[in-house]
């Protein structure tokens, strides 16, 4: 929970998507303390293909990806089920294959609000075992308050521009 008002500190005011996602990230990782944290967003299609990353010592803001077989099924069941997916490097090798070494556990899950999907965040740790029951429920806890934040921001949005279109 203490990820999750860190969170919200770091939005202030009125953010936007893209300052939604980022602090995300960053509670994830200087917060949570895991090593990679991403956000995969859907395009207009639906299609999942722009990726933020930050950890590994990177950071990416909205990179054009194609996604492996691993992180497509992922990703799909995750959204599908909503709930979180815990991959393990003892997993099938098409699921396994979603970790980013030197992971060796990843969680992912959908941010959903309503019946909205927003993206699907994928949290990786090089440490076995990382994902006990207490960091599921916070980063749960966490996705929905992205997701939240994000139809908020959306909404806002939509009104700035209704008002600017009715004003010209």
């Amino acid at each position: 929970l203490k990820a999750a008002n860190k969170f919200s500190e770091r939005l202030g005011d009125h953010a936007n998507e893209h300052r939604i996602l980022t602090s995300a990230l960053e509670s994830v990782e200087h917060d949570l303390g895991f090593d990679l944290a991403q956000i995969y967003l859907p395009d207009a299609h639906g299609a999942y293909s722009h990726r933020l990353r930050l950890g590994f010592t990177q950071f990416e803001t909205g990179t054009r990806v194609a996604l492996r077989g691993g992180d497509e099924i992922v990703i799909q069941e995750a959204i599908a089920s909503r709930q979180p997916i815990i991959v393990t490097s003892r997993d099938a090798q098409a699921r396994s294959e979603h970790l980013i070494p030197p992971s060796r556990e990843s969680i992912t899950l959908a941010l959903v609000h309503g019946s909205q999907v927003f993206g699907v965040l994928d949290v990786q740790s090089q440490h076995r075992e990382q994902f006990t029951e207490n960091t599921v429920s916070g980063l749960q806890t966490l996705g929905i308050q992205i997701a939240r934040e994000m139809a908020q921001a959306r909404r806002i949005s939509e009104l700035e521009r209704t008002v600017r279109d009715q004003e010209a």
